[in-house]
């Protein structure tokens, strides 16, 4: 039997409708008001979807979860992320958002702190300055074979 990968590759690939959003939404208020379960299931929503994935349902939740801020960093949420996760070299970013930055996802976490050691690594790194050599000083000293130097600036 030959299956069809392009078939697939669509079932998995294919983005959520705004039914669907709406429906993700609609469970997790009823969770909240009606049952008072402020944890948002993603088996259940996946189940509940039919033909979505856990993976595919989580990567939209992260997106949709009215709990989670969206806007961009304070100083103070860098200074935590910062010092807990210089303290433990293993850490587990979403323990980590629900313990100290409630309102934030633990791929949130992760992302703004790779940002921050990016930032911090280019403040600190800078390059060698070596001095210009122009084409006759190398002529005068090389002769000839300064056609073979690398003269590009790194």
């Amino acid at each position: 039997m030959r299956v069809d990968c392009s078939k697939i590759y669509l079932f998995f690939c294919r983005t959520f409708t705004t039914a669907e959003k709406e429906k993700l939404l609609a469970m997790y208020k009823f969770r909240c008001s009606i049952r008072k379960d402020y944890r948002f299931c993603v088996s259940h929503a996946a189940y509940e979807l039919g033909d979505r994935g856990i993976s595919q349902v989580t990567h939209v939740w992260a997106r949709l979860n009215p709990d989670i801020q969206k806007g961009p960093f304070t100083t103070e949420e860098d200074a935590i992320l910062l010092r807990e996760a210089s303290d433990n070299p293993t850490i587990c970013w979403t323990t980590l958002a629900s313990a100290h930055l409630p309102d934030r996802s633990g791929l949130q976490c992760r992302h703004r702190y790779l940002q921050l050691v990016k930032l911090q690594s280019a403040q600190t790194t800078t390059k060698p300055i070596r001095p210009k050599v122009g084409f006759l000083q190398c002529w005068e000293r090389f002769g000839s074979k300064v056609n073979d130097l690398n003269l590009t600036e790194t």
